[in-house]
């Protein structure tokens, strides 16, 4: 991944566990689960259950009882996505179709009830407002919301006042659309786009002669820079190395990128000959969708290979495989998935192909939630295998592949 972005979340996990290896003198006492799923959305989900596990005090606000909700001591009921509110402002990507460009550049749209909530659920905002009310941190959590919405000095929410969901998406859609769309215009009228932008400014060269493609990453020296100027007035070490591993860490921040081999990859041993890829299918969304019925049906009919583990058809001719059969997939790293064969001509010979993020450990969720083969359990969470300044692991490790 280059230039660095972000990281996976691993370092979390890491940190959880050895607080002062990383330089952190407390250790966590509560965590609120939402909208998050360390076992399945990281690598090695055993590790994620055994940092998860130094938290003495967990609650949630969750939809389903998923891995992160079973864990949780004390769990908020949230309404479904059919009975809940949600601003929602998509963007239309660069490789979005043409025509989906020429007439807008995104849009905002407002998620409403279409149904009444069963039971006593709350929408996430108003069980933290509730929450923050009874703790005492109404005005604090009031301030977060008016900074995080970044909502118009008009419509900025009061201190010590409670406000129902609703009414604080109705602040945001005026705020930032205007003051006549409100959710009352966006719940008779639905989505609202937003202007086209030019074709300049959504391709590159070979649509735009003019543009100008940066090669020279000036802003990695500037970060490099005040990273050595922060562990210097933190009294940390001058060259730090990534945890776990000789790797200097300012070698890895240079603003070209240079070629350093593959990692891991140069590492695995000669009967791991194939590489593991994911692929995302249009009806599944992370791994919170994953027990949604409606998607599953939708996912299972229009493409019922989806949660098959993809062969290319010589590679499953050499290893005795035919569609349907069980079969092993087992990476560099010692990990082993199990799955139905797909074999076809649509994935290359040297790879095996998984989709999505199936594979739901709960004992609790949907049964059609655990269908399907969990991709992430195949990668590495060692910092030796991580790109040492975005946190990302190994995306496509080594794996052999036999019949179960």
């Amino acid at each position: 991944m280059w230039p660095p972005r972000w990281g996976s979340g691993l370092e979390e996990i890491y940190t959880l566990l050895e607080p002062e290896k990383h330089h952190i003198d407390f250790r966590v006492k509560v965590r609120l689960v939402n909208y998050t799923n360390e076992q399945r959305s990281k690598a090695n989900p055993a590790m994620a259950v055994e940092a998860l596990k130094t938290i003495p005090f967990q609650f949630g606000i969750s939809y389903h009882f998923d891995e992160p909700t079973e864990m949780c001591d004390i769990v908020f009921p949230e309404p479904s996505w059919l009975e809940r509110w949600e601003v929602r402002n998509p963007s239309i990507g660069r490789y979005e179709y043409d025509a989906c460009k020429d007439s807008m550049s995104g849009y905002t749209g407002l998620r409403h009830p279409v149904v009444e909530p069963l039971y006593n659920t709350k929408d996430w905002g108003d069980a933290m407002m509730e929450l923050a009310d009874k703790m005492g941190m109404l005005a604090q959590w009031n301030d977060a919301v008016n900074r995080t919405l970044r909502l118009g000095d008009e419509y900025l929410l009061e201190p010590d006042k409670k406000y129902e969901w609703k009414d604080v998406l109705d602040r945001q859609l005026k705020t930032s659309v205007g003051e006549e769309f409100g959710v009352e215009y966006f719940r008779v009228n639905g989505p609202k786009g937003r202007p086209a932008k030019g074709r300049a400014d959504w391709y590159a060269f070979t649509k735009n002669p003019t543009a100008r493609q940066p090669l020279y990453d000036e802003w990695v020296v500037w970060v490099a820079r005040q990273y050595r100027a922060d562990r210097k007035k933190a009294g940390l070490p001058e060259i730090p190395v990534v945890a776990g591993t000789e790797i200097d860490v300012y070698s890895e921040l240079i603003p070209l990128p240079e070629w350093k081999g593959r990692g891991p990859l140069d590492e695995a041993a000669p009967e791991y000959d194939l590489y593991a890829v994911n692929f995302q299918d249009v009806f599944g969304a992370m791994c919170m969708a994953m027990d949604n019925p409606w998607l599953h049906e939708f996912a299972t009919r229009f493409n019922p290979y989806t949660m098959a583990v993809w062969i290319n058809t010589a590679t499953a001719q050499k290893r005795g495989v035919s569609t349907g059969d069980r079969i092993k997939v087992t990476s560099q790293f010692g990990h082993t998935v199990e799955g139905e064969a797909l074999v076809t001509e649509a994935i290359h010979p040297e790879c095996i192909g998984i989709g999505g993020c199936y594979g739901s450990y709960s004992a609790n969720v949907n049964p059609i939630a655990r269908e399907g083969t969990h991709f992430n359990a195949l990668m590495s969470s060692d910092p030796a295998h991580w790109d040492p300044w975005s946190g990302n692991p190994e995306l496509s490790p080594k794996v052999k592949v036999y019949k179960a």
